[in-house]
């Protein structure tokens, strides 16, 4: 395909996970929202991005492009960063609207580590995300969005607009489950207590947004979260034993679902709807809201008590290792220099 053809895409998109289950339907509905769109599809797995991505540029015509990113790794974080920053300086690819945060693990039996320390689960869900934005956000070229895929617990059976979170939802109990004061509790819980981690940082993050903004220019970067809900046919269990993924990969989940009276959302139908939060011109503007894939007709603020959200940050901030002061983490004079751009669209 010609550099003349790649060189259509107005504004870049990433991606996290986008090569396989919702993350792979989401950047397929953005790469074939037309060229405006430059598609980076961020993962671990060299072989499953490279594949991802080339099967997209047939499909759609649209650039996609395939990045490294390994989020159990805080190296591999920065160097991702590192790379994506100088690429966008080059003009490689064009300037950075988007980022999705979506990949995530659903861990197996027993409990593993990063090579950096920390239980696996918030490590990836939650850990690797926070570190990723604060890294990127000075390379946004606002107007701009953020959407993390977290939620409360997924449940699609009750969703009544409140989020239970549980006592002592702290950064370091979840961090080291099982050093002493450590928070220890089964995949379930811990893969539940992560995504939680994630609404207290979209919720966190879009309040500095606002504060740290020029009144007149407080919304330009959007921060949203995106509620999957149970979503079977995903690649979230492939740590399952083989009869728990052969269910989840099939569609008797779905009829059982129905049969209890509850609905459960399709890869493709779920893909669509978190791209939707790139896509819709309608969006822009709004930030600080809580999106349900099986209740879209009604967005709901993002609800968390301010000091939790804070203190997440600032634990957070603190296993990351991160030189500056958790309070100075959104270093953002770049972006009071930048003139008005065109709003973000599909």
């Amino acid at each position: 395909m010609s550099e003349e053809f790649y060189r259509g895409a107005k504004q870049t998109v990433v991606v996290t996970g986008g090569n396989r289950g919702v993350g792979y339907a989401c950047a397929e509905a953005l790469a074939q929202a037309g060229q405006n769109w430059c598609v980076i599809i961020a993962g671990h797995e060299r072989e499953r991005i490279a594949s991802a991505a080339e099967k997209l540029r047939q499909a759609s015509r649209a650039r996609v492009e395939p990045m490294l990113l390994n989020l159990a790794s805080l190296r591999s974080i920065h160097y991702f960063s590192e790379n994506l920053s100088e690429r966008l300086r080059d003009g490689q690819f064009p300037p950075l609207r988007a980022l999705v945060c979506n990949a995530g693990v659903h861990p197996a039996a027993g409990i593993t580590y990063t090579t950096d320390g920390y239980e696996q689960t918030f490590a990836v869900n939650h850990l690797g995300h926070f570190l990723l934005v604060n890294l990127l956000l000075a390379q946004f070229t606002p107007p701009g969005r953020i959407v993390v895929v977290g939620g409360d617990a997924l449940n699609p059976w009750n969703f009544s607009g409140g989020v239970d979170y549980p006592p002592h939802l702290e950064a370091r109990r979840l961090a080291w489950p099982e050093s002493p004061g450590g928070w220890r509790r089964n995949r379930f819980q811990r893969y539940r207590n992560s995504k939680l981690c994630n609404v207290l940082f979209a919720a966190e993050l879009s309040r500095r947004l606002a504060e740290s903004l020029p009144v007149t220019r407080r919304l330009e970067i959007d921060v949203n979260v995106f509620d999957p809900s149970v979503t079977p046919g995903t690649g979230l269990t492939r740590s399952w034993p083989g009869p728990l993924r052969f269910l989840w990969q099939s569609k008797t989940l779905h009829s059982m679902a129905r049969a209890l009276g509850a609905n459960l959302s399709t890869v493709e139908h779920t893909g669509r709807s978190l791209a939707g939060l790139i896509l819709n011109p309608q969006l822009q503007g709004v930030s600080g809201k809580y999106f349900h894939v099986l209740n879209e007709r009604e967005a709901r603020l993002i609800t968390c008590e301010p000091a939790l959200a804070q203190k997440m940050w600032a634990d957070s901030a603190e296993l990351i290792r991160w030189q500056k002061p958790a309070e100075a983490l959104l270093d953002l004079p770049a972006y009071a220099r930048m003139e008005a751009r065109a709003p973000v669209a599909g």
